[in-house]
């Protein structure tokens, strides 16, 4: 049995902030369409015939993942191997207001899910209401404390 550690899905490259630190904003990298829910279930149709098991799959960007339009369907395209990995990780920057779509969509799969938040105190009322209404709805939440933006 081969299983994988990890397996990130890069599902968009845009943000909504300009980090100094951050390497998709060099000049050189534009950022790349945002990826299809046809196209994550043919990555994950691919992946999961390479690897039997997954511990934690991503849903991640080199942007802001809650930007995604199509995050939703993002999420339950991944649902459907979710007898083959043991969680799914989404990451926000915390500064995106969450929709009642998607927050349906992540509480109905929190026993998968955790949500990843990054806190960099530039708009520390929506990192605050994002964190909020996730512990509302008992949706398991890592928070990650960044300084000097």
């Amino acid at each position: 049995m081969f299983e994988l550690n990890k397996f990130s899905l890069v599902v968009l490259t845009r943000c909504n902030l300009a980090c100094k630190l951050c390497c998709e904003y060099v000049p050189q990298n534009r950022p790349f369409p945002d990826m299809m829910p046809e196209e994550a279930e043919h990555i994950l149709d691919a992946a999961f015939h390479v690897a039997d098991r997954i511990t934690t799959l991503h849903l991640t960007g080199g942007g802001e993942p809650f930007l995604h339009p199509n995050l939703s369907q993002l999420i339950e395209v991944s649902m459907k191997y979710s007898g083959q990995f043991d969680r799914l990780m989404l990451f926000t920057n915390s500064t995106i207001p969450v929709s009642r779509e998607l927050l349906d969509t992540i509480e109905r799969y929190k026993e998968k899910i955790v949500v990843q938040l990054s806190l960099y105190h530039l708009f520390p009322e929506r990192e605050q209401e994002t964190l909020q209404k996730l512990q509302e709805r008992g949706i398991p939440c890592k928070v990650e404390k960044y300084f000097g933006h």
